[in-house]
């Protein structure tokens, strides 16, 4: 906030009157200009930590991304695999054992090997108002940087609940051979559906790869 504070002594005739009101002027000028100067360099240095904050972040999604298609890539063969065994199984018309692989996606005990590429720079430089400061020829950039991962978060939830469901239509009997040819068929089709969440879910993650800092 600028003060602006009265004379210390009366004004004597018109040209003191103005000669005062220009040094105010100036006085003004010259401390708006440093204000607005601060605040450009100020501005500036946002800008340049929120663009090396998006490119750690997109080069750390790359390496998720393919972390997490080499995992696709072993869970769609272990699912082919499961498919064929139950297919086989539905074919011979023969009610025997039924053994299926585990997904490679869910480690023993439960723990889960997935992690998914991520905007929180973006998110964070919203809620601070710093993602104003970035000119609008980068904005398809960040629409595309948010638009992929909200869709990879989408998309994991979905590979999870048809892998959850798969696991629980497995773990129906404890005696391989007790499923019924109705079960599957459950089965087979929660296979499928599983796969095909998995090859949607490797494609994005590769348009993840395609996003670069030079795209900004």
């Amino acid at each position: 906030m600028l003060d602006v504070h009265p004379p210390h002594a009366p004004t004597h005739s018109w040209r003191d009157f103005f000669i005062h009101i220009a040094t105010i002027v100036v006085g003004l000028l010259i401390a708006i200009g440093l204000e607005q100067t601060v605040e450009f360099f100020h501005h500036r240095h946002q800008l340049h930590q929120l663009e090396q904050s998006l490119d750690k972040e997109v080069e750390r999604n790359h390496r998720l991304a393919q972390k997490d298609i080499a995992e696709l890539d072993d869970l769609m063969s272990v699912e082919e695999r499961n498919k064929v065994a139950i297919q086989t199984s539905i074919d011979a018309k023969v009610h025997g054992p039924l053994s299926l692989e585990a997904s490679p996606l869910v480690e023993r005990g439960g723990s889960t090997t997935w992690a998914v590429p991520t905007a929180a720079t973006l998110t964070a430089a919203r809620y601070s108002g710093t993602l104003s400061l970035v000119p609008q020829q980068k904005a398809v950039f960040l629409a595309r940087l948010e638009f992929t991962t909200s869709t990879l978060t989408e998309l994991s939830h979905q590979l999870f609940d048809a892998e959850y469901r798969l696991r629980a239509l497995s773990h129906l009997h404890a005696d391989p051979s007790a499923f019924t040819p109705e079960e599957r068929h459950d089965l087979l089709v929660a296979v499928s559906e599983l796969e095909e969440t998995a090859m949607h879910t490797r494609l994005v993650l590769l348009r993840m790869n395609e996003i670069t800092p030079q795209d900004r």
